[in-house]
């Protein structure tokens, strides 16, 4: 309670029906006093016959002692005085109510935060680079190298290379020879093409070639193979490692947030309890009569 309002409260004194009935009747009270008061008069009017033997009073009278009036003066006041107070007293009960009607539930943990602030990150891939990273320097370099070797020997004998262009001009030329009239300076000329080099060792060195390139594939692909196991392995172990940190975090996250919610249920059940207790406590206060109204008081309720 505000201390400027405890004043008017105490264990015995007036409900706020019946302080708001007193007012009601100091307001007659004070109604049928300022009447008399106004009656006043110290003089009477009346006539009469020139023999004086019929008067008839126009006006009496209406004296009173000082005695009187005082006391009329002051049973005014009193009365006055007894509703201000009643009806400040009636505010700060009113005062009181809403200030209990207009509390707002807060929770003593003001907003849920999980006690693991940030939820697990998945971090990078590993890649084809990092697996090759892991191997020494033989096998890293035996890696590159066969990447070459593939590679220069695969464009060798790809076709439309050089190397397979004229190796199917030599096996044409060996098939058919290749001799045409060509003109040349308005003049015709016999152009005879003709083998320069053995088709048999041609054709064996295409085929070494080409097994060559089968065998350094193979080897390649297979190193390149165990390197893709190697990050598929590595990448199978994170994503699980990831996948039970943030199983991990969430079954954190839905405990603390479950206990969140039974601490706020909990907070404001018992707010609102309190509550209720205090706008019943409020709503029987008594406001006390001060002694000095205590006379005024009397006279009223005795009405």
């Amino acid at each position: 309670m505000k201390p400027i309002n405890k004043v008017f409260f105490g264990e015995r004194g007036l409900t706020s029906s019946s302080a708001n009935h007193i007012c009601n009747v100091c307001k007659e009270l004070i109604a049928s006093t300022n009447y008399e008061l106004g009656s006043l008069s110290f003089t009477k009017t009346s006539v009469s016959d020139f023999d004086g033997k019929k008067v008839h009073i126009l006006k009496k009278g209406m004296p009173m002692s000082e005695e009187q009036i005082m006391s009329n003066l002051s049973k005014v006041t009193q009365a006055h005085s007894l509703i201000a107070y009643l009806r400040e007293a009636l505010k700060a009960k009113e005062d009181e109510l809403n200030d209990v009607k207009n509390r707002k539930f807060e929770c003593s943990v003001k907003e849920f935060k999980c006690s693991e602030e940030k939820a697990p990150e998945r971090g990078e891939a590993f890649t084809v680079n990092d697996a090759l990273g892991e191997l020494n320097i033989k096998d890293r370099n035996e890696y590159y190298s066969l990447e070459a070797e593939a590679s220069v020997i695969g464009k060798f004998i790809h076709p439309g290379s050089p190397f397979e262009e004229a190796r199917a001009a030599l096996i044409a030329c060996c098939k058919t020879g290749d001799t045409e009239l060509i003109e040349k300076h308005s003049t015709l000329l016999l152009q005879k093409t003709e083998p320069v080099s053995n088709l048999e060792d041609v054709e064996s060195l295409y085929f070494k070639l080409q097994k060559k390139h089968r065998e350094v594939s193979a080897r390649f692909n297979s190193i390149k193979a165990k390197l893709q196991s190697r990050v598929d392995e590595e990448n199978g172990s994170r994503n699980l490692d990831f996948k039970q940190k943030l199983d991990a975090y969430y079954s954190l996250y839905n405990k603390e947030y479950a206990d969140y919610e039974a601490l706020k249920a909990k907070e404001e059940a018992e707010f609102n309890d309190k509550v209720r207790k205090d706008l019943q406590t409020v709503s029987q206060l008594k406001i006390v009569v001060p002694n000095e109204l205590e006379p005024i008081f009397n006279i009223v309720n005795a009405l």
